[in-house]
């Protein structure tokens, strides 16, 4: 374990990479102060990305360079490594069970870390690498352990993890164009994970949340139990879907649609709106009634929450982590979304912001930043448990000795 004042000292870098956007922070844990220190901060339009996958490798490394020099600029110093967010509908979330002989033996840590490499585990055959894997519980000979196992002596130790995977051609082309920006990848991170653990707070999280990271192309849902996050998945349906049904019902472009959604843009309905008149461009386009945009947008939003509803009904833990929902991200932002998710969710739901951070206010409170700020909280908490993803060769053999010489 690292002690604080040294975690005070490590400095992270992140990078969200979205379909609209990308984020780069820079920052620490203060752990006096109990916050994340944002020491700097750069969004640009992203481009080379859509609906999760890349399209463009030349047009991501443009937008990922100019992002992470900006934030260099600002920080001061070059940024040699990045910890990377992962949103893409083919990511897979599963409960895995692995076991361990113990003949007796007094478990040390040497079990424990065998225990954790659950890499080797998984099938082969499939096209999936590990993103995340994490002990739901721990079990001696069949019996529940409460705590740390180290100690304690048995014939089995055996463990359920969360385990979630993602594309392999996916996170291939990421490293590619990452590292053809001259940056190493600390690790993959889901970013409904990220999310929740920078609007959520810890108690939240121990009595059950469901977190709704609502982004450009795709919804991130992240289910959280006993503090423990233990299911994830992605919606492939997001603020952009909004932004097109806009455009192609009033035959807009997309960047009029977006200014469109934008400025009047609301699931809020009255008798008003059936008068309130809005431009669409500055064209001489006919305008429209504020009851039509409304009516445009309620559909799809309407899909997002149905969508959710059911990845989360039928799923483990439901009963605990379904209870209540934040939702977060950009596109929960339109008036009235909130309680349109009140109504079909039927469960209570609050907008979700980056709690205990620091940094620029005018960005900290923003919903589209919790994804970016929650990656930051995630890898540093990483590098403070010695969790790092993506073990290299030479730890591995050295298990190995320990084990057998």
């Amino acid at each position: 374990m690292i002690n604080p004042e040294r975690l005070n000292r490590y400095m992270q870098a992140v990078l969200d990479i979205g379909a609209q956007k990308i984020t780069c922070l820079i920052g620490t844990y203060d752990s006096f102060s109990k916050k994340l220190l944002i020491k700097s901060f750069f969004q640009t339009a992203s481009r080379g990305v859509s609906k999760g996958k890349v399209i463009s490798a030349d047009d991501l490394e443009a937008s990922i360079l100019k992002c992470v020099s900006q934030a260099e600029q600002q920080y001061g110093e070059p940024i040699k490594s990045v910890a990377i967010n992962v949103a893409n509908v083919d990511v897979l979330s599963e409960w895995t069970q692995v076991r361990q002989s113990l003949s007796g033996r007094i478990i040390d840590e040497t079990h424990l870390a065998r225990l954790r490499d659950i890499e080797d585990t998984l099938p082969s055959e499939r096209d999936f690498d590990l993103i995340y894997a994490k002990e739901l519980t721990l079990s001696v000979d069949k019996k529940m352990v409460e705590g740390s196992p180290l100690g304690l002596s048995g014939q089995m130790l055996s463990a359920v993890f969360h385990v979630m995977t993602a594309k392999r051609d996916f996170l291939r082309s990421i490293r590619t164009v990452v590292r053809r920006c001259h940056l190493k990848i600390d690790g993959f991170y889901y970013t409904g994970m990220s999310a929740g653990f920078a609007c959520s707070s810890y108690d939240e999280r121990v009595q059950g949340v469901t977190v709704l990271d609502i982004g450009a192309d795709q919804t991130c849902a992240a289910m959280f139990h006993k503090g423990k996050f233990v299911y994830g998945s992605v919606i492939p349906v997001g603020g952009n879907h909004i932004t097109r049904d806009i455009a192609q019902a009033f035959r807009l472009s997309f960047q009029d649609a977006e200014r469109v959604k934008n400025l009047y843009g609301s699931l809020v309905a009255s008798p008003a709106d059936r008068s309130e008149k809005i431009n669409l461009s500055a064209s001489a386009a006919p305008s429209i009634t504020k009851a039509d945009l409304i009516e445009v947008i309620f559909y799809r939003a309407q899909e997002i929450f149905v969508m959710a509803k059911q990845k989360v009904q039928g799923q483990r833990l439901e009963g605990t982590a379904g209870s209540r929902y934040i939702i977060t991200g950009g596109s929960c932002q339109l008036p009235g979304m909130r309680e349109l998710g009140n109504r079909l969710l039927e469960k209570p739901v609050r907008i979700g912001r980056p709690l205990a951070v620091s940094g620029p206010e005018s960005y900290m409170q923003d919903p589209g930043v919790t994804g970016a700020v929650g990656l930051l909280y995630a890898s540093l908490l990483d590098y403070k448990t010695g969790s790092r993803q993506n073990k290299k060769w030479h730890q591995r053999i050295g298990t190995w000795i320990k084990e057998n010489l």
